[in-house]
């Protein structure tokens, strides 16, 4: 971005640089830190703060920017000119300007001329909001069957709007005056789209184009300052400097650095997960650092005895060890075993995660793929891969039917994803069925039966789990006793950031990006959400079926956070995690104030990061000076629908196996009418059209059923049989 930025620098001063004085210099855009320090900025804008900066200026009753760039999509939501709440796109380029152009260039097609073209399309194709690999797919077999250039172009502008609408903008609100930024408004049938599929004008602003740009000159203008730090037209256009790169050796990352050597100035530098070398304003040094207390905690609640010499046993530095190293720590120790934790999550890890992986997982499973393969490098004899099948929980939880509050399937089955996918070799796999959630079953059943196999007498036995078990607890309470002090400590105006999200997910420094770093190097307290009296709240009524832990503990964690004004939530997921396609649209129902949802994996950039997390502190900031925050909220809760025979209703059965045609009989049998669902075409466009996409296909399948049987049929002549269950797939959520 470097060479471009001069060039362009000396263009504009070729042209108008004896003619103007410059007053103030502002950057925007992923490489803004990096061009600040180049060109000398007086301030670093954040693009959503630009964005909605620009668009308050040209008509300050806007409530509503939907920005389309080339490589990504913002949505802002205003109340009186500032942020209040805000998402941009996650991984997938299907709603960009690039992927149009990349599908004009396909057709042979200026990109110019893509909207005219699009608006002469008599029927547009409906090629839906899928990614970009499946669209293409798409494109290409509508093409071949003889579809018009006409109705394909109209297909992706309705395709973009609705990926934009459904993915980007999902449940949040949109209001009455929406304005169209980013070069993608110039493209008329992706306009005319927006204003069909929601029946609301769109508003495209004069230099629509360039509104980021606009909207820093008016934040350094707002922002005067006396004496600029721009370097000068003629300086940065005759600049001369030199590329280079290093190693950094100051995390396990070891993240390759590039640098720009400028003659008789400081260098600079990009390319980190980190902003180390990038930023130097950080507000953290008085800050705690709550998550690296947490991980002393975890790391030193047991005292190992040195057993060097002795078998190796193994455990991933990933996933539940998050939870319950001290456990297991003291178990194998005092078994006699030399206890080996694999190395904290660092860049040769990830790669070689994502090189084992067979199938299509969650990041985290992913990484623990390239933590196991640490581990066969250190030489260990024992690989520990248990099957943890429940969590230690709240004793309301364990009630009826439901057995165990449920890790995700992919916990509960590691082992046999490592097994198909790395040669262990003569290393033994370890993997006990555990059972957290009844103390004195896995106490007396399955860790002695573990003991035995690993050939200790019941004695030796009964102590290590003794130790693993006041370990476990001195880890929980060092925990609790911590996060108590620090809530107490927490002024009445003070702003404070809670990470919901799983301990594998936040406390792993480079899966989550460090992104509980970045917020404290913007100035704020950021708190484990075990730090949070998560034990204390009781969801047992609102919410009885919540059979995921992880999900237990975050509404939980929500229900904390509503009742203190000082807290705001940060939820950390990742892409494909099947519980939080449903507990993050639960959370976002039940939040009454901004949250930033950060969606993680292998191909999350630095920079997209900390965009997110500054836009989110200032949207945060503009919706605690109002005056009616936190606003009041007025749950209205339905009746339990009742069926009776005598209404005459026809059950419907969705169909998830030949047991289902079992259950027709039955009713049938019993003299009430009852239907099986089939699904079709309809039923597909349907359930992609009223779900957000990350639900598994057969709860899409399902809702699209339901959704159709509704549209076809009386309501009141209408009823639905779905079986109860208890986890851990996500269906009976």
């Amino acid at each position: 971005p470097i060479e471009a930025v001069r060039k362009g620098v000396e263009i504009i001063g070729s042209k108008v640089g004896d003619r103007i004085n410059v007053k103030g210099v502002g950057t925007t855009g992923s490489g803004r830190y990096l061009i600040g320090d180049f060109v000398g900025a007086d301030m670093v804008i954040n693009e959503i703060t630009a964005q909605a900066t620009a668009a308050a200026d040209i008509d300050n009753s806007v409530d509503t920017i939907f920005e389309i760039g080339g490589q990504d999509s913002k949505f802002i939501s205003l109340e009186d000119g500032v942020i209040v709440d805000f998402e941009m796109n996650k991984v997938c380029a299907a709603g960009t300007g690039s992927f149009l152009e990349e599908q004009a260039e396909r057709f042979d097609i200026k990109i110019e001329d893509f909207g005219d073209i699009a608006l002469k399309a008599e029927s547009p194709l409906n090629l839906g909001e899928r990614c970009t690999v499946f669209m293409e797919t798409n494109v290409y077999s509508h093409y071949q069957k003889g579809a018009s250039i006409e109705d394909i172009l109209g297909g992706l502008a309705y395709s973009i709007t609705m990926n934009y609408i459904n993915r980007v903008v999902g449940r949040k609100k949109i209001g009455k005056k929406i304005f169209f930024q980013g070069a993608v408004a110039f493209n008329r049938s992706v306009i005319a789209a927006f204003e069909n599929y929601l029946g609301k004008e769109i508003i495209v602003p004069e230099n629509h184009e360039v509104t980021g740009a606009i909207g820093a000159a008016i934040k350094v203008l707002e922002n005067s300052h006396k004496k600029t730090k721009f370097r000068g037209f003629e300086n940065i256009s005759k600049v001369s400097y030199s590329h280079s790169s290093f190693e950094c050796k100051g995390c396990p990352n070891r993240c390759e650095i590039k640098k720009i050597s400028i003659k008789g100035q400081p260098s600079l530098f990009y390319g980190g997960r980190c902003e180390k070398y990038e930023k130097g304003d950080s507000k953290s040094s008085d800050i705690p650092d709550y998550f690296a207390e947490r991980e002393n905690f975890l790391l030193n609640s047991y005292e190992p005895k040195d057993n060097k010499g002795a078998k190796k046993v193994g455990i991933p530095y990933a996933m539940l060890t998050h939870e319950f190293y001290p456990f297991w720590n003291a178990f194998f120790t005092e078994l006699g075993f030399d206890f080996v934790l694999s190395d904290k999550t660092n860049k040769k890890i990830i790669n070689d995660g994502l090189q084992c992986s067979v199938a299509e997982t969650c990041f985290p499973m992913k990484t623990t793929l390239g933590h196991v393969q640490n581990l066969l490098e250190k030489g260990v004899d024992y690989l520990f891969l248990p099957t943890t099948r429940d969590m230690p929980t709240k004793e309301k939880n364990i009630k009826g039917d439901r057995t165990g509050s449920y890790p995700c399937p992919f916990i509960q089955g590691t082992w046999s994803i490592v097994k198909s996918a790395i040669n262990t070799g003569e290393v033994k796999i370890l993997t006990p069925i555990l059972n957290f959630s009844f103390k004195e079953y896995i106490k007396e059943k399955q860790l002695t039966k573990l003991g035995k196999e690993l050939g200790r007498d019941r004695r030796s036995i009964k102590k290590a789990i003794r130790q693993a078990h006041l370990a476990q607890n001195k880890f929980y309470s060092s925990v609790k006793k911590r996060g108590k002090e620090v809530l107490s400590s927490l002024k009445d105006d003070e702003i404070a950031i809670v990470i919901t999200s799983r301990s594998y997910n936040s406390c792993d420094r480079a899966i989550s990006m460090d992104v509980p770093k970045k917020l404290r190097e913007l100035g704020f307290k950021v708190i484990p959400i075990d730090y949070l009296p998560v034990d204390s709240i009781d969801l047992s009524k609102e919410w009885p079926n919540l059979y995921w832990e992880f999900g237990d503990r975050i509404m939980s964690a929500a229900e904390i956070i509503k009742k203190d004004r000082r807290l705001y939530p940060v939820y950390i997921t990742n892409f494909g995690c099947g519980p939080d396609s449903f507990i993050l649209q639960y959370f976002e129902r039940e939040m009454d104030r901004p949250f930033l949802r950060l969606e993680v994996d292998e191909h999350s950039a630095g920079a997209g990061v900390i965009t997110r997390c500054e836009a989110f502190i200032d949207s945060l900031m503009n919706v605690r000076n109002k005056k009616d925050f936190p606003p009041t909220q007025t749950k209205t809760k339905g009746k339990d629908a009742v069926f009776k025979k005598s209404q005459g209703r026809v059950i419907y059965i969705p169909y998830m196996g030949d047991g289902a045609v079992v259950l027709r009989s039955a009713f049938r049998s019993e003299g009430i009418n009852a239907e099986m669902l089939y699904s079709d075409d309809e039923t597909l466009e349907l359930g992609r059209k009223y779900t957000l996409g990350k639900e598994c296909y057969p709860f899409i399948i399902t809702t699209g059923d339901i959704i159709k049987t509704l549209k076809h049929n009386d309501p009141k002549k209408v009823a639905f049989f779905m079986p109860q269950t208890y986890g851990p797939c996500r269906f009976g959520q």
